[in-house]
């Protein structure tokens, strides 16, 4: 909205703003690598952010995941710094950063339980530094979102931190009719089609009050259904982890995730470290399996998917160049 107000409504100028985000991204991601592990995999990570097909083809569409793709590299550079020490201002700058990525995606809100064990494991020596580091990101988050939150108050008459889909998203995901959608996002479909039987129970309510229903009748159904709830939810895993039908998405999505798995291998004794990374991506897959999926519901999260798949490669770069008769790394 912002580079459409300067520039006008030219399809040109969001797009060259989307592109500037990822370019952005890409030097987090550099950074991210960097400090986490070296120069070389900070540059090798950097480069297949710039490169990576899906993240070309999203800078030129106006969805809400351009801007949580930089936002989640932001908040894991400033987690991870925050590890490391128990500056207060780590904590502000994390809590800010969720905030507004909370604004962009409310999916994220589902990150706030897990800064217990982020904080617990790291951010500080001792328990008053830990304490005081929760609270400044709290609050900071709080801050962040209070006027969005204020304005739902007075607007809608009702307490909602963000929007009122969280009810609506966790009935589509968990509905008799589910399975329609899944079976089209596993036939190749882009988005996610529900089927029309499925809202019959909210016809005629006010959104406030279709939201707060559509949240029972979700979880009367995950009661009443739980072996089918697990079903759509290892169906739901299964759509967030595949790549969209076109070859290209194929060819750079499934060895991306190979390595990256490897990457996850070659540092599972650095878990501690990259907790942060770790805890985001458990937490957006997480989110997934329980409300709807689709492949681009885990494009905030998958610079760190190249981010382990840069590790991998060149982890696998030195033991090739340590074999006889072969050129050292460079």
């Amino acid at each position: 909205a912002a580079a459409y107000t300067v520039f006008g409504l030219h399809p040109l100028a969001g797009q060259l703003l989307l592109a500037a985000l990822g370019a952005l991204t890409t030097v987090v991601v550099y950074h991210l690598g960097k400090d986490l592990f070296s120069r070389e995999v900070g540059v090798l990570a950097g480069l297949l952010t710039a490169c990576y097909p899906f993240f070309v083809f999203l800078s030129a569409v106006p969805i809400t995941e351009n801007l949580a793709i930089p936002l989640y590299a932001f908040l894991a550079l400033a987690l991870v710094h925050g590890a490391r020490s128990s500056a207060w201002h780590h904590a502000v700058v994390s809590g800010c950063l969720l905030g507004l990525a909370a604004l962009n995606r409310p999916q994220i809100l589902g990150f706030f339980p897990l800064l217990v064990p982020l904080v617990a494991l790291g951010w500080g020596s001792g328990w008053s530094a830990k304490l005081r580091n929760v609270a400044l990101m709290v609050v900071c988050w709080a801050v962040i979102l209070a006027p969005w939150t204020i304005r739902n108050r007075v607007v809608l008459h009702r307490w909602a931190p963000v929007s009122l889909q969280g009810g609506t998203a966790l009935l589509e995901g968990n509905n008799p009719h589910t399975q329609t959608a899944l079976t089209q996002l596993e036939h190749g479909a882009r988005g996610w089609y529900d089927d029309p039987r499925w809202g019959s129970d909210l016809a005629g309510l006010s959104p406030v009050e279709a939201d707060r229903a559509a949240f029972d009748l979700a979880l009367h159904f995950i009661r009443d259904h739980p072996a089918r709830a697990l079903d759509y939810a290892a169906q739901k895993l299964w759509i967030f982890f595949s790549a969209y039908n076109q070859p290209i998405a194929k060819i750079s999505w499934y060895p991306m995730l190979a390595f990256s798995l490897l990457g996850f291998w070659c540092t599972r004794r650095d878990w501690r470290r990259l907790l942060p990374i770790h805890l985001l991506v458990a937490q957006t897959i997480l989110t997934a399996a329980i409300f709807t999926s689709m492949p681009r519901f885990r494009a905030p999260v998958e610079p760190f998917f190249l981010l382990l798949a840069a590790v991998a490669l060149r982890r696998w770069w030195t033991l090739w160049a340590a074999c006889p008769g072969r050129p050292g790394p460079a």
